[in-house]
């Protein structure tokens, strides 16, 4: 299937790239579909494209690529609406946030998307934990320009 996007241009995807969001997230309800764009294997950040939307594309990581000791429960709820069988079966993506031209990068680890690599199906997961906040740093010196080293900010 072919998408239209503004930063990527025309994609052709199967369908089977495509991950179903049914809640959408959160303050952003009509995100029902989105698929993953990597840059390059070996770095850390991916983008999170709206099926539905050109012109909307998060920029996501796995958050255990830079917080090893992160933790969430998710619920025998979720875990039965996702249709997670198993513990591989389970992908974590936080959404990143770019301060001015790449300098202080943080992480979203109250809400992390948690998807079903089997059944394609994800859920934007509230953690109820104070230990984590919207706005986790990713780097030490938030001065630093981190973005060259882990990603480009332009499409691949």
């Amino acid at each position: 299937m072919k998408i239209q996007t503004k930063r990527f241009g025309e994609l052709d995807l199967d369908q089977e790239a495509f991950i179903d969001l049914p809640e959408g997230l959160v303050g952003l309800d009509s995100i029902k579909q989105f698929c993953l764009i990597e840059e390059s294997p070996d770095k850390p950040l991916k983008w999170m494209q709206v099926i539905n939307e050109p012109g909307l594309a998060f920029v996501v990581s796995d958050p255990y690529d830079f917080y090893p000791d992160y933790e969430l429960e998710v619920s025998d709820s979720d875990i039965a609406q996702l249709g997670i069988e198993k513990p591989e079966e389970v992908a974590v993506l936080v959404l990143l946030t770019f301060g001015p031209s790449g300098h202080g990068i943080t992480a979203n680890l109250v809400a992390p998307l948690v998807i079903c690599t089997k059944t394609r199906k994800a859920k934007q997961i509230i953690l109820q934990s104070d230990r984590y906040t919207t706005r986790h740093s990713l780097t030490a010196d938030s001065s630093a320009p981190v973005a060259e080293g882990i990603f480009a900010l332009s499409a691949p």
